[in-house]
């Protein structure tokens, strides 16, 4: 199994897919009340995700666990609070639900684990970016920059047959030099 958490989603919407896709009324409309339940209302979405993950565990429903734990992380649950809601499930349930607090810690491992990778990946792909866009942006600085010199210094100057810039840096000198003298006192 390379991502638990991958194939776990892709074949709750493959299946939920198919059954739907049948138009039984009942079904549909089960389905629509089960995810209209957990919105925000009095209660908001993260309390009653932690509460159907408790009530799954309860009942030792393995895709339901994997289910409300992945909308759990979703929104934001921490795993200080995940525990808590295991130790309650365990209170509530007794020590038949061990073997399920098990493959819930383990999922919500994986969880954090791909969480933690997509971090990773982001950061590697910036540097990357930043890497290219760096290659690219210090040429075209560079160029930007000297290209104005470097048409400076091959325009001839009409009289003295001398580049344009020889002559700036000619003055510059000579008004260096007087400068230097000025402040000497000469």
């Amino acid at each position: 199994m390379e991502n638990p958490i991958q194939e776990f989603n892709d074949y709750r919407s493959k299946m939920n897919e198919v059954i739907l896709e049948q138009k039984n009324l009942t079904l549909n409309r089960f389905f629509n009340l089960d995810m209209h339940a957990y919105a925000d209302g009095a209660i908001d979405a993260k309390t009653k995700e932690m509460l159907g993950l408790v009530a799954s565990m309860v009942l030792r429903c393995d895709d339901c666990i994997k289910y409300h734990l992945g909308k759990s992380h979703e929104a934001g649950v921490t795993t200080e609070q995940v525990y808590e809601v295991f130790a309650i499930a365990n209170l509530v349930g007794g020590s038949i639900c061990i073997p399920h607090t098990r493959r819930a810690a383990e999922y919500w491992q994986a969880l954090n684990d791909l969480k933690i990778w997509k971090w990773v990946n982001l950061k590697i792909l910036l540097y990357i970016f930043l890497i290219i866009a760096t290659g690219i942006l210090i040429p075209v600085l560079i160029t930007t920059i000297t290209f104005p010199f470097y048409l400076f210094s091959i325009r001839k100057d009409a009289k003295s047959g001398k580049s344009l810039l020889t002559k700036f840096l000619e003055h510059w000198y000579n008004l260096s030099n007087i400068l230097d003298r000025f402040s000497e006192g000469n």
